[in-house]
């Protein structure tokens, strides 16, 4: 089968998702909510690289602009963000003692393949999702890191309670959120300049109902 081929006959599945995206994903993360109660932990938890995927899936097919160039920024974003992951892991004591769980899948060098998913996911959101409020790339840059940094701030309890990663007595050091605030800047200025005339209806609300789901998960649990 070409390419061509193959191409035209994912077509309607890619019409479908570029028009529902936001409505699946909005719909599996309050079932999730739903559910918190009443199917097994386990068995929820065990979703989460399955929505990172998801979630990946969504913002390449929804992309409206050049696939080529969100493909080259996939595998910046994923090759700088793993390479942090596994140097913050086990090389780098100031960002914090800590360890990922089976839960998210193979490892490579004790960090999860999703991880550089993770950073993707999140560059792409809070990039567009400041697009949305500020008009200046400086302020663009500057407050898409900052949202960065708050999704992970939000993210890190639940986390840590779930076993998706784990910090040694739950101590997060300024060290680990200094050095992420450096990174994520980096790749924000990279973004701003790099994908600049691109567009993404995904990739914001995937950053507002990730960050809504995981405030809600940190009360409910």
């Amino acid at each position: 089968m070409s390419i061509d081929e193959l191409k035209k006959r994912m077509a309607p599945l890619t019409v479908f998702c570029r028009k529902y995206a936001i409505a699946i994903l909005a719909s599996l993360y309050l079932v999730a909510i739903l559910c918190v109660n009443s199917i097994p932990m386990d068995l929820l938890v065990r979703l989460a690289p399955v929505l990172y995927l998801l979630g990946l899936v969504f913002n390449l097919v929804t992309h409206n602009g050049n696939k080529k160039k969100l493909l080259i920024l996939l595998g910046f974003i994923y090759g700088i963000g793993t390479v942090y992951e596994i140097l913050s892991l086990n090389y780098i004591s100031f960002t914090g003692v800590h360890s990922f769980g089976s839960i998210l899948g193979i490892k490579l060098l004790g960090v999860p393949i999703v991880m550089g998913f993770n950073w993707f996911l999140l560059v792409m959101g809070a990039g567009y999702f400041s697009r949305w409020i500020f008009d200046s790339i400086l302020m663009r840059i500057v407050s898409a890191s900052f949202f960065m940094i708050l999704a992970y701030f939000i993210m890190d309890p639940v986390s840590h309670s779930l076993g998706l990663w784990q910090w040694r007595d739950f101590h997060l050091t300024l060290g680990n959120y200094g050095s992420r605030l450096i990174l994520t800047l980096g790749m924000n200025i990279f973004f701003a300049v790099y994908m600049k005339g691109e567009e993404n209806r995904f990739a914001p609300y995937y950053y507002l109902l990730t960050t809504l789901l995981f405030i809600t998960l940190n009360i409910v649990l």
